[in-house]
């Protein structure tokens, strides 16, 4: 393999694989809905008895930060995000194991491979892979950023060297997005180019929030840029300014539509969602009442508004725009969407974290239906009494699951609550243990509908007591959850 394609890498993560015997044997029942991926259902699971069991964990050689993650049918693992390398500066890198904590391979995107340079690199927000999207074990496409600064011992610039050697990339503050697409055993590997072009003039930086798939080649990506030329050519006079841009990828990277909303500021999208007819909902916030934007609320207690968009899937344009503001059940300062579902009726249910105005730990869990027209037609606050995170919900053949982490002071630790159709707390299971443990990854799903989770873990009892004599003060830690009664 040439060095200036793939740097491949021995640098391995500390991953313990904690089998968390929770197994769904309810087959799913009802298919909702994405046009490419159907949405997993999971069995509805009541008063469940687990069974845990716990594997020695790997000992890290260094850091990884994990920005996402999937699992392929085999039941292994690829995840993805940076490292920091003994170069001291960080590169986006990837990594396969599976559940058994067997490692099958490691690989970066090294920017650098130039001896005797200082590197001024820019670090977690920059230089990884924040988005992986699974296809077939044939292809899968990531989406990574690159930013850097090389200065010699002598003080001379250099130019990048090592995998982007011959991608005249700029030297300073430029923050530059790709996508690549690979096969899960790398025997295939692509780079399939950057979203904005690297000679364009003026500090770039482009934020790309989320992305989803609406064929085996079409992505649909959402976010903010300040880029005025190649894909972005004419799109806005506003700088930044947000996009949901539309591509097709099965050769290089062709522009098939591009949108942008119509506000005085700018909106930021944060989550892109692809309906069975080919529509797309948009969520993420705004910050005033104009355009677009003219008819939802902006109260003056809010700090951060949420809004919900519908776009044609044909002609990219907006069909509407809501927000949870329009009924509030409570005044909300801050809106942050995690994730929606189509309904089989088709309407849209959102999850969102919302910090509720005028409350000393006002953190809250706000889950939102909307019609066809952008309507609310339920909303529901999830209070479990305690602060709560939420990182995703799931639809159950009788009612939903909502995942993420509760909060107790300088305590977390992993939920997983089951709601009723109504929303309505039936019963919470916490993944316990006595210091901070948080989820890296939306939860997987494998075909056997499992949940596996991804979470480090600082505790070393509890639930975590199998890595009492890990010497590492935290741990990468895999969660598979099966659950043996069903109702």
């Amino acid at each position: 393999m040439k060095k200036n394609l793939i740097v491949a890498s021995s640098i391995t993560l500390g991953i313990a694989i904690v089998a968390l015997t929770v197994v769904f044997l309810q087959p799913p029942v009802d298919t909702i809905l994405s046009p490419y991926t159907t949405e997993p259902i999971l069995p509805h699971t009541k008063d469940v008895d687990f069974d845990k069991t716990f594997s020695n964990p790997l000992i890290p050689d260094t850091y990884m930060v994990v920005k996402d993650s999937i699992i392929l049918p085999d039941q292994s693992v690829i995840s993805v995000g940076q490292v920091f390398t003994n170069r001291d500066i960080y590169i986006p890198y990837l990594i396969k194991t599976d559940l058994s904590g067997g490692l099958a391979w490691t690989t970066g995107l090294n920017p650098i491979d130039d001896d005797g340079v200082t590197y001024s690199a820019y670090g977690t927000d920059a230089n990884q892979i924040t988005k992986i999207l699974y296809v077939n074990d044939d292809l899968i496409y990531a989406i990574g950023s690159i930013q850097a600064s090389i200065i010699s011992q002598e003080g001379a610039d250099y130019p990048l060297k090592g995998y982007f050697t011959a991608m005249n990339i700029p030297i300073g503050l430029d923050k530059l997005n790709y996508i690549i697409a690979f096969s899960s055993d790398l025997s295939f590997f692509s780079f399939l180019g950057f979203i904005t072009p690297p000679e364009e003039e003026g500090t770039q930086y482009t934020i790309i929030a989320d992305a989803t798939l609406l064929d085996d080649h079409t992505m649909v990506l959402t976010g903010v840029t300040n880029s005025h030329e190649g894909l972005f050519a004419g799109v806005s006079n506003k700088d930044p300014f947000d996009f949901v841009l539309k591509l097709n990828l099965l050769v290089d990277m062709e522009l098939v539509d591009i949108f942008t909303f119509q506000i005085d500021t700018y909106a930021s999208p944060t989550k892109v969602y692809a309906l069975q007819d080919g529509d797309l909902i948009v969520m993420g916030n705004y910050q005033d009442r104009s355009g677009d934007f003219a008819d939802i609320p902006f109260p003056d207690t809010v700090d951060n508004a949420g809004f919900v968009a519908r776009l044609d899937g044909e002609t990219f344009t907006l069909e509407w725009v809501s927000s949870d503001l329009v009924k509030p059940l409570r005044a909300a300062s801050i809106t942050l969407f995690i994730n929606a579902m189509e309904l089989t009726n088709h309407h849209i249910v959102t999850v969102a974290n919302v910090t509720l105005a005028n409350e000393a730990d006002g953190r809250r869990v706000l889950i939102s239906v909307f019609d066809t027209k952008g309507g609310i037609v339920r909303q529901r606050i999830i209070d479990i009494n305690i602060r709560v995170e939420a990182i995703r919900l799931f639809k159950a053949t009788q009612g939903y699951w909502l995942i993420g982490t509760t909060y107790i002071g300088d305590n977390s630790n992993v939920m997983l609550t089951k709601l009723n159709a109504n929303f309505d707390i039936e019963y919470t299971e916490t993944i316990i243990g006595s210091n901070e443990d948080t989820l890296l990854t939306t939860p997987m799903i494998n075909e056997d509908h499992h949940l596996v989770f991804l979470v480090n873990t600082f505790s070393k009892d509890e639930d975590y007591a199998s890595l009492a004599n890990t010497t590492s003060d935290s741990s990468i830690i895999f969660i598979k959850l099966e659950a043996t009664t069903t109702i």
